[in-house]
């Protein structure tokens, strides 16, 4: 029972802010450190090759959430508006069965939509959290490059 306590504690504390943090910290010093072994070149060449794909990544991120803004601003909208009206005019007609057609028609275009919603918003963080990390990375090499001119 001692040792399940001990578990349930364990997990308790690894979520909390103090933990994170000294978790951070002991990563950002493991990768300080392995950066600090560099020779000065290696860590220009790391360096000049992470911010050329941090920066390819950026304007190729920037492209396509305009390109999605604008689609989603003008056709996608204009096609889920036209297919509700559809359903809404069959479901009006007076056959019984074409307005349980016409349910499965409207459930089937909000799951649709919903489903490429979340696929796009999903894709849409993961890339953002690549991209963090690259600029962390930057971040650091910028410093050891600093410290080491200061020296």
């Amino acid at each position: 029972m001692n040792n399940f306590l001990k578990k349930v504690e364990k997990i308790a504390t690894y979520i909390t802010y103090n933990e994170r943090e000294r978790r951070k910290y002991a990563r950002y010093e493991l990768e300080m450190r392995e950066f600090e072994a560099f020779s000065e070149r290696e860590l220009s060449l790391r360096y000049v090759n992470l911010k050329a794909r941090y920066e390819f990544r950026k304007n190729i991120f920037s492209f396509i959430v305009g390109a999605i803004l604008l689609t989603v601003l003008t056709g996608v909208w204009k096609s889920f508006y036209n297919l509700s009206v559809k359903s809404l005019q069959l479901f009006y007609t007076n056959n019984a069965s074409s307005k349980e057609d016409t349910l499965v028609i409207i459930a089937c275009g909000f799951m649709l939509f919903a489903v490429i919603g979340i696929i796009l918003l999903v894709v849409i963080v993961i890339y953002l959290k690549e991209l963090y990390l690259m600029k962390r990375l930057l971040l650091m090499i910028e410093e050891i490059r600093t410290r080491n001119k200061d020296a």
